[in-house]
């Protein structure tokens, strides 16, 4: 399948997910959600995955939301071509979380800053590794809004889900 935000790089097992937007340092948006959706489906249908490595390419594991799009939704900024979270947060940070839904490993190679939504999303992984100059950030109280991702990685009890909450 054809992606134009992230890549998938298959090899004895390993699939690699590669946020593909260094220009941006790997910023989160709806259209790249989506490809994630995507591709977790495409890997869940793929009998020798063994493992599945998320990680950024270029210098950044990601920056978090597209701060053009927050600016936007937010009403910081008026339209222009900034992309729209198109729905809610929740809806938002669902698309990314969806890697939780995959049955075999996830890991995290945090192959440089993973700030606030990019940090949660590598939270979400089963394990993390990160070179040594990564910097990991949550800077969602800078920004004046809510780390409403972060809280869906580490609920108050395996499983429970509270809907409207």
């Amino acid at each position: 399948m054809a992606y134009e935000h992230i890549r998938i790089v298959r090899e004895d097992g390993i699939v690699t997910l590669m946020f593909n937007r260094p220009e941006s340092r790997n910023a989160m948006t709806p259209a790249m959600g989506e490809e994630v959706v995507r591709a977790v489906d495409e890997i869940r249908a793929d009998s020798t995955a063994r493992v599945c490595v998320l990680t950024g390419s270029g210098k950044a594991f990601s920056s978090g939301g597209d701060l053009s799009m927050i600016a936007r939704d937010t009403g910081a900024r008026a339209g222009g071509d900034a992309p729209s979270m198109q729905g809610s947060p929740r809806d938002f940070y669902a698309r990314y979380l969806a890697i939780r839904n995959l049955p075999i490993p996830t890991i995290a190679a945090i192959n440089g800053h993973a700030i606030g939504a990019g940090l949660c999303i590598a939270l979400a992984c089963d394990m993390r590794v990160a070179v040594a100059d990564a910097k990991l950030g949550m800077t969602f109280t800078k920004l004046g809004i809510s780390s409403g991702h972060g809280r869906h990685v580490f609920p108050a009890a395996p499983h429970r889900h509270r809907p409207g909450v």
